[in-house]
């Protein structure tokens, strides 16, 4: 009896599929085998509106790759292309530890805001400047930030001129029933006086 085979160097029909299927389970390994996206880092401070310059806020950071080393944490503009971009003398170092939040050198958490970085006024509007996350591996990218917010805080909005007008009103609505009272028992009294008087007379 005579076999059929294939020729050496080629494939039967059965061992196609096989492949397929090794090479399904070889993709789906590696794509196990990736690591997920990393989310981005979460930056939290004290405080970022109703600012005054020389205040001093807190800094907390999380979500960093485990480890990082060599983080900074400073005031600055928004965009930094230089050393002259943000307040290096109130900046802060850390690096992350193994879950990825950020402990600073020196256990030092806070920062002094100054007035202006770089010829930038940072009072003039908000987001002006802010508290930004870069790394010395590349001190112009930056990790994360949150726009500042300089002046007194938002008052509540005062009564307009309309709204004035009308509570008086309702106030010298509410006073003219009092006042009329007055008057009415003001003239009682009179009559009565004068009605005593007129019969002391008489007698």
């Amino acid at each position: 009896m005579k076999l059929i085979g294939t020729r050496p160097g080629t494939q039967g029909i059965c061992g196609r599929p096989r492949l397929v299927a090794l090479a399904a389970l070889t993709t789906a390994g590696l794509l196990v085998g990736m690591p997920t996206a990393l989310a981005a880092p979460a930056l939290q401070v004290s405080q970022s509106t109703g600012l005054a310059v020389g205040q001093t806020i807190t800094v907390t950071l999380d979500g960093l790759p485990a480890n990082t080393a060599a983080v900074a944490v400073g005031q600055c503009k928004p965009r930094i292309a230089g050393p002259g971009d943000c307040n290096l003398t109130g900046s802060m170092m850390g690096a992350a530890d193994g879950q990825g939040s950020w402990q600073p050198t020196g256990d030092k958490r806070a920062i002094t805001l100054v007035g202006a970085i770089g010829g930038t006024d940072c009072t003039a509007a908000p987001g002006a400047c802010t508290i930004s996350v870069t790394s010395l591996t590349n001190a112009t990218e930056i990790i994360a930030s949150v726009p500042l917010t300089f002046g007194p805080p938002a008052e509540a909005p005062k009564p307009t001129a309309a709204a004035s007008d009308s509570a008086e009103s309702d106030d010298s609505d509410s006073n003219t029933p009092v006042m009329a009272g007055i008057g009415i028992a003001a003239a009682v009294l009179i009559a009565a006086a004068v009605v005593l008087v007129a019969r002391r007379r008489r007698n």
